[in-house]
This record gives structure tokens, sequence and C-alpha cells, in this order.
């Protein structure tokens, strides 16, 4: 069973160039991790920096194998915004633990720790502010053990899809409507009936290739999504609908919960 803590104690003081460039970069980092869970890894072609992995995820391909999270897990991958304190050329490194008053630890490389002589350093755990991650994190799909549910009431994120205010939805996969796309508010939607109506399409994610190909372009109507990460903010009991931090209605049934409520 793949494991942070495990990964952790492989690596933690240890320095990997991957690329055989610039030394042991924070990419590099991600990359070890990323090779440890068995997934592709993801490259930065626009920019040359790390912040690529981010805004380049609805098409490079990190999405079919991490879940987009707003709160963080220990061994979610989390990328940072540049900032000239802390990140001035953005940052990748994977979440450890909280640190209190706004900063959490996060494990990486090229942020502290021993230096390596082709450039860079090794892996260490760094505290940062949270105020400077991107506002998803991607929880790694292969660190998920449905097999330790013992109640068999709860789903594969070990919720009980009881939804109540502050629960975390996604949803099941729906095919987007016949409707094609309509621009409502500034937002490109498209029609998702089970939810009951327009969505934007860049708070959905594409959940396979049923429209050609998996790049989470909506090519034709044939394509099937589900939402990205909301925190659901009212309960319509009467109604089974919810109202969702995006200021959308939305029927309850098609959503699943990915972190319990209060």
């Amino acid at each position: 069973m793949l494991s942070y803590k495990d990964f952790k104690n492989q690596v933690f003081g240890k320095p990997y160039d991957i690329d055989r460039a610039y030394g042991a970069q924070c990419w590099d980092g991600y990359a070890k991790y990323a090779q440890y869970l068995g997934q592709p890894i993801c490259h930065c072609n626009i920019t040359g920096y790390v912040g690529d992995i981010y805004t380049q995820r609805k098409v490079n391909g990190i999405l079919g194998f991490n879940t987009e999270v707003y709160y963080l897990n220990p061994g979610d991958i989390v990328t940072f915004k540049a900032n000239a304190d802390w990140t001035p050329y953005t940052h990748i490194a994977i979440y450890d633990s909280d640190a209190g008053n706004g900063f959490g630890w996060f494990l990486g490389q090229n942020q502290g720790g021993t230096p390596y002589a082709g450039g860079g350093s090794a892996f260490n755990l760094a505290k940062l502010p949270y105020a400077i991650t991107d506002t998803y994190a991607f929880n790694p799909n292969a660190l998920r053990d449905t097999s330790t549910n013992i109640n068999k009431n709860l789903n594969e994120y070990g919720c009980d899809d009881i939804l109540t205010v502050g629960s975390h939805v996604s949803s099941v996969p729906i095919k987007i409507g016949n409707q094609g796309l309509k621009t409502i508010g500034g937002d490109v939607c498209c029609y998702l009936a089970p939810l009951g109506g327009w969505y934007p399409i860049s708070q959905v994610s594409e959940y396979d290739a049923s429209d050609g190909r998996k790049d989470n372009y909506l090519a034709n109507t044939n394509a099937k999504v589900f939402l990205d990460e909301r925190i659901v903010q009212k309960l319509d009991i009467p109604g089974n609908r919810v109202l969702l931090d995006n200021g959308i209605w939305v029927n309850s049934t098609p959503l699943i919960e990915v972190k319990n409520g209060r």
C-alpha cells in the first residue's frame, strides 16, 4: 500500500535530479513523488516554471491521477503562486501537516534543505503560508484505500453522503445536454440536467474520452463531466437542493461528498 509517510521516509534529506538539469529543483521533488505514485510526470512547457503544472491542469493529465481538493490532506501535491517573499518563481511541494497561524509544513526540494552540488537542495520540510498556495491542491488517487472502510455505508472518500452545510462535494459523471454551450453572466456554461440546469464549464472536469478525447475540451454533447470540488453553503431539504459556494443552486442527488461537513 502506497503512503505519504512511506515516501517521506524514503526521500527525506536526499536530493534527486530527475531530468539531469539544474540539480535538485522543486520540480524534481514532485517528479520523484509522481514516480512513486505511478502517475505520469507533468512538465513546465509554457513558462518553464512549475506554476504551469497548475495553470495547465485541465490539459496536462494531472487530473487523471489526482482529485482537486480545497482542504489539504497529508500527501497532497500543492503548487504555489509566484510571491516575492516566499516563492518568486512559483513552487511545488507535498503537504505534510499544519503549522498553525496560517502556515503549513511542506515536504519538497529546493526550499532550504541540504544544498546539492548540481544546484537546488535535498528534500526537507519548509514552513510556508497557505495564502500563497493555488486554489486547489491535488489529492493522489493512489493514496485512497477504500478497503479500510469498515462501515459499508461510507463512500470511497470515507464520507456518509449526508449533505450538511460545509460538506465538500463533487458529482457522479454527467453527460452534458444537447443544448450546446451558453454564456451566462460572463461564464460559458453547459447544461447538466441531473443538476437542474446550466453550469460553468470552467468548474467541471472531463470524466472520460466520450467526446473523442479526454482533454477537458468539450468537443461535442457526448462529453461526460464531473463537478470540481465545491462547498455546500445552504440546504433546501424539501426541494432536495443545495447552494454551492459559487452561488449556484443544484439538485443534490448527483452529488458525492468528498469531505464531511459540520
